[in-house]
C-alpha cells in the first residue's frame, strides 16, 4: 500500500479558511437580511389587511352613529316603511309631518339573553291607547298596528 504524504503551505491552509470564513460570514449578513426584509414586508400587509378591516369598521360605526340608534340598514328601511304606512293609514298624514320638532315615534330597547328585542312604537297611538285601554293599552296597540318589532333577536 502507499503512502501519500500531503505537503501543505499552513499559510495558504489558512488563507483558504480565512476565505471560507469570509463568504460563510458574507452569506449569513445576506440571509439575515433577507429574513428582515421579508419580515418586514409581512408587517407591512398585515398592517395594510389590519388597517382595511379598521377602516370597514369605522365605516360601518360611522353609519351606525348617523342613525342616531344602533340598527342595520335593514331595519331602519323596514321602520321608514312602517312609519310612512302608518301615518298614510292610520293618520291621514302622508307627509309624515309631527310638528316643528319632528319626533312622532319612540324607540325601546330590550336587551335579553338572546339578543335585543326593538320597537318603534307611534306616539300618538300610545298615548290615546293608555287612555281608552288604560293597562290594556299594549294588546289596543297591536289592535291598531301602531307598533313594529326589529332587532336581533331569536
Amino acid at each position: 500500500m502507499e503512502k501519500f504524504i500531503l505537503a501543505y503551505n499552513e499559510e495558504e491552509v489558512n488563507k483558504k479558511l480565512d476565505e471560507i470564513r469570509d463568504q460563510f460570514s458574507r452569506a449569513n449578513k445576506i440571509n439575515e437580511q433577507l429574513r428582515e426584509e421579508n419580515h418586514n414586508l409581512r408587517d407591512e400587509h398585515f398592517k395594510d389587511k389590519e388597517l382595511a378591516e379598521m377602516s370597514e369598521i369605522l365605516t360601518r360605526m360611522r353609519a351606525d352613529y348617523f342613525r342616531g340608534f344602533p340598527i342595520s340598514e335593514e331595519e331602519e328601511k323596514k321602520i321608514n316603511e312602517f312609519q310612512r304606512d302608518h301615518d298614510t293609514n292610520f293618520h291621514s298624514n302622508p307627509t309624515q309631518y309631527h310638528g316643528a320638532s319632528g319626533g312622532g315615534y319612540e324607540f325601546s330597547f330590550y336587551p335579553t339573553g338572546l339578543g335585543t328585542i326593538s320597537y318603534c312604537i307611534c306616539g300618538d297611538c300610545k298615548r290615546r291607547a293608555i287612555k281608552e285601554a288604560g293597562a290594556d293599552w299594549w294588546n289596543k296597540m297591536k289592535e291598531w298596528r301602531s307598533f313594529i318589532e326589529f332587532g336581533d333577536f331569536g
